[in-house]
């Protein structure tokens, strides 16, 4: 098995609404070479499925491809199709992701007469809290002090996935229809220059979470975009974040918190404005979860698509070793 494992690679991919990232890795979860980033991810469906078929077009003329996953937003559940009211890529409501690729993967085999690889695709929120979660279970011999985790991702979009121990791994939190709480949905007051109705575009009544914490919708609500943020802008969204997490109502009561996305990766300082004003919306006694970035960054969507190809494929999650992947990106990213 480990010599058939050594030839098997994994193209990971992780859609958001801003930029589509494509990765190759071998079975033990080591980049081969650098992501490819599409930026933007094109709003229309059938665009986007043509820079997949050039990308694995590019990557099986290269590798032995034995596996594709990745996450995308707005999934209904394990379907691998988008919801109709999509609120971030609304021109991809209603298609198929996992049709869409199984085509594409079709039509290349039928000229390279390759292997047919496994297909595995779940929510990005979902791979980017594998991710987090396994990177942050590298760091400690006692799974007991981080978990239950909870895993915020903060981009265009908000998103929020909750894991929990299992043995001495962890399973993330769904519930019987596949999906998670879509938290990020939930309705929220928040603080902002503009407190007007904002509808995300997926959800029935205005001001839900996302429409204080994502990025579509900031200079809306706050008057510029992520990318020229004010420290009074980033102050407001930081206290607007650190409400959400204390207030809502979790499956399971977070002994940590892992920051991902976008807004947490570039706003320097963001975090520890989050870990201070945590305490103003406290709801108990106990004491506060830590409250820290990820240590994958931008990569944590695409090592947790790698990490469920493992989990589906052996029945448990792989062992990551984050001194070998923090030494590998340096080499990746030397010159």
């Amino acid at each position: 098995m480990a010599q058939i494992a050594k030839s098997m690679h994994i193209v990971s991919f992780d859609i958001g609404a801003t930029k589509t990232a494509f990765a190759v890795m071998n079975f033990e979860g080591t980049f081969l070479e650098r992501p490819t980033v599409l930026e933007p991810t094109p709003q229309d469906y059938k665009t986007a499925m043509g820079h997949f078929r050039d990308a694995l077009n590019d990557l099986y003329s290269r590798y032995d491809i034995r596996f594709i996953a990745g996450g995308a937003p707005g999934l209904d559940g394990n379907s691998g199709q988008f919801v109709r009211k999509l609120s971030n890529l609304p021109l991809w409501g209603g298609h198929s992701l996992k049709g869409g690729l199984e085509s594409v993967v079709n039509d290349i085999l039928r000229k390279t007469n390759g292997r047919y690889p496994m297909l595995t695709i779940r929510s990005d929120s979902y791979m980017a809290a594998a991710g987090a979660s396994l990177a942050k279970l590298a760091e400690t011999e006692d799974p007991r002090s981080i978990f239950p985790l909870l895993s915020i991702i903060q981009g265009t979009g908000n998103a929020a996935e909750e894991s929990e121990q299992n043995g001495n791994g962890f399973r993330i939190y769904v519930n019987p229809n596949g999906k998670n709480r879509e938290a990020g949905h939930n309705q929220f007051s928040g603080t902002a220059p503009n407190s007007d109705d904002i509808v995300c575009g997926h959800c029935p009544r205005p001001n839900c979470a996302e429409t204080y914490l994502g990025g579509k919708h900031m200079k809306k609500r706050y008057g510029f975009e992520p990318r020229y943020v004010t420290p009074e802008m980033k102050g407001n969204v930081a206290d607007n974040l650190a409400k959400f997490v204390a207030t809502t109502k979790w499956q399971y009561e977070p002994r940590t918190v892992l920051l991902l996305g976008g807004i947490p990766n570039h706003w320097e300082g963001y975090v520890e404005l989050v870990r201070r004003r945590f305490p103003n919306y406290q709801q108990n006694d106990g004491p506060m979860p830590e409250i820290e970035p990820s240590a994958l960054g931008n990569n944590a969507a695409l090592i947790g698509a790698w990490a469920e190809t493992r989990r589906v494929f052996e029945g448990v999650w792989p062992k990551f070793d984050l001194r070998k992947y923090i030494e590998a990106q340096a080499v990746l990213y030397k010159n």
